[in-house]
């Protein structure tokens, strides 16, 4: 199997890789954006011209052209359609998924109501990995707060073994704006992580909040 193969097989087929990096959030304080569910088009973003953008929520963050980014529910996959359905609970929603198969890179994005700070945010869903951590040999590498743009996060890196040929590595960022709060997740196998690290931080620097059309 190509390096490209296990990274797309690793964005629909592992399930353990959505459920360790977030489990459904409960007890949050009302619907996303609204009460409508992702399987009807709510929260539907757009990519176009390297940006993907979501006016219902004022995000907008820059790829550059080796990205494919699924933003609307129309387009994700059967496993990421049961993913989606599976965090639909008007708290938690997947707003989209990419690979960069000249990267061999992974990534998701899903908004959450739960109006805390991204550190609390990320202990949030640290607290639920419990057997998980040993059971896939996962280790932190880093957590830091960060600023990018004047985007305050949390951002963490993270390693794990799928088998004795493979770890990979899941290096995320955690922000917020007002009540809503972000879960950027990127992977990537071992052997290629330092020399993608720009680019993965790049993406994190060009997160930016806009205007959000009513």
């Amino acid at each position: 199997m190509t390096g490209s193969s296990m990274v797309k097989l690793c964005i629909v087929c592992l399930p353990f890789i959505f459920f360790i990096l977030s489990c459904k959030s409960v007890g949050g304080n009302g619907s996303v954006v609204s009460g409508s569910s992702r399987s009807s088009g709510a929260y539907d973003g757009i990519f176009e011209k390297g940006f993907y953008t979501n006016n219902d929520l004022g995000l907008k963050i820059h790829f550059d052209s080796d990205w494919v980014i699924k933003s609307k529910f129309v387009h994700f996959n059967k496993s990421e359609r049961k993913y989606s359905t599976y965090l639909d609970n008007g708290t938690s929603v997947l707003l989209f998924t990419g690979y960069n198969e000249v990267r061999e890179i992974g990534l998701r994005c899903i908004a959450e109501r739960l109006n805390t700070t991204p550190e609390k945010h990320f202990n949030y869903h640290d607290s639920k990995f419990g057997s998980m951590i040993s059971k896939y040999k996962i280790t932190f590498k880093k957590k830091e707060s960060t600023t990018y743009r004047g985007v305050e996060g949390y951002r963490t890196v993270m390693e794990t073994k799928i088998n004795p040929n493979n770890t990979f590595i899941f290096d995320s960022i955690y922000f917020r704006r007002g009540e809503i709060n972000y879960k950027l997740d990127v992977w990537i196998k071992g052997s290629k992580y330092e020399s993608a690290v720009d680019v993965i931080t790049g993406i994190y620097n060009s997160i930016d909040f806009i205007d959000i059309k009513k």
